[in-house]
């Protein structure tokens, strides 16, 4: 059995040994249990983010414009670049999609399988056979 005197000695000694010979190592501690998918996800995340982030937002084009660059890529069924600009999860998403307008109805535009509203467009360009827009 042990005494009341025994136990706080014992309590005094690991109060002790944490205040001075333990040293927390943070976050280090738990890095063994992140999977290599849950690593593999979060460099993506970075790498999207920080593409985001160096993205440049092309100027903005006006209806006209853009319908003008749609009606030609239609007629000569030519691939277009469409930057889209979206707020979302607190941040301001730029994205490129490149493809082939398949229709205009009102306030979208199909690019291939992908249904855009026309009031996220910022700018159409037509792209060369070489996959650069003009």
């Amino acid at each position: 059995m042990i005494s009341k005197e025994g136990i706080l000695l014992e309590e005094k000694a690991v109060a002790a040994f944490f205040k001075h010979d333990y040293h927390d190592r943070g976050l280090k501690k738990w890095q063994g249990y992140f999977l290599s998918d849950h690593t593999q996800r979060i460099n993506v995340i970075r790498k999207r983010r920080h593409e985001n982030k160096t993205r440049q937002l092309h100027e903005q084009m006006n209806a006209t414009a853009i319908s003008e660059v749609v009606s030609r890529a239609m007629t000569k069924q030519q691939q277009v670049c469409v930057q889209i600009c979206e707020y979302r999860d607190g941040e301001l998403k730029i994205n490129d999609l490149v493809g082939k307008i398949t229709g205009l109805d009102g306030n979208f535009l199909r690019l291939d399988n992908r249904l855009l509203l026309t009031s996220m467009i910022v700018s159409v360009a037509l792209v060369d056979k070489k996959s650069r827009p003009i």
